[in-house]
């Protein structure tokens, strides 16, 4: 990650929504992974170091063919830890929605509905995705895993679009998450009580950047 990606894929698309723009109230979708919480915490960061009046509002899907792990939870868990290290910042209780899909089906087909709604009842003036790159073609061969299409599917100017979950990790040590954020948080989408099946694509994407499920 070179500074140039580093100033235009975080702080500067926090400077334009957050200062130029003056958006007051900034929807998080939060999955409960690793990028996600990592732009929730950067944008906290960014409102109290600049003494700002905006707020977060965390939203977040819930698969409901899940029986043994509640995602909902992971996200409440986020919060936990971010809220005071914030004080001063209001991070709203979590906008859920439920969704079952079907086979072919998007996830978008469940949240659009809801963001809709929340720009239409102006509970949000602003909204980010904490979507990352995949890694090299090279390194998914060595992991035994394909592309899903995530690099090409990053929405432009996406406060992460610049990183892989390498860069990820690079900022978790710079900001002293390891032991406090990087625990709570869960990349695997099986339905894992234990938080990682260590075998889907998300978990080797996890261990491949970081070392660690």
């Amino acid at each position: 990650m070179d500074e140039r990606e580093d100033r235009h894929y975080y702080k500067e698309w926090l400077q334009l929504s957050l200062i130029d723009r003056e958006c007051k109230k900034i929807g998080l979708h939060i999955s409960g992974g690793l990028d996600s919480a990592l732009m929730t915490f950067l944008t906290a960061k960014f409102i109290y170091d600049n003494n700002l009046s905006a707020k977060i509002v965390p939203i977040h899907g819930w698969d409901v063919k899940r029986k043994h792990s509640y995602s909902p939870n992971t996200v409440k868990n986020i919060l936990n830890v971010l809220r005071p290290m914030f004080s001063t910042v209001q991070i709203d209780d979590v906008h859920l929605y439920a969704y079952d899909k079907l086979s072919g089906e998007k996830k978008s087909k469940y949240s659009t509905p809801l963001l809709r709604l929340l720009y239409r009842e102006k509970i949000v003036d602003e909204f980010a995705y904490g979507s990352t790159r995949e890694p090299p073609i090279q390194d998914l061969k060595e992991m035994g895993i394909v592309s899903i299409g995530r690099t090409a599917q990053i929405r432009s100017g996406g406060p992460m679009g610049a990183y892989t979950k390498k860069d990820i990790a690079e900022l978790y040590k710079k900001y002293n998450l390891m032991d406090n954020l990087f625990p709570v948080t869960v990349s695997c989408v099986m339905d894992e009580p234990s938080g990682a099946c260590k075998e889907c694509w998300w978990c080797k994407e996890r261990y491949w950047a970081f070392g660690r499920y």
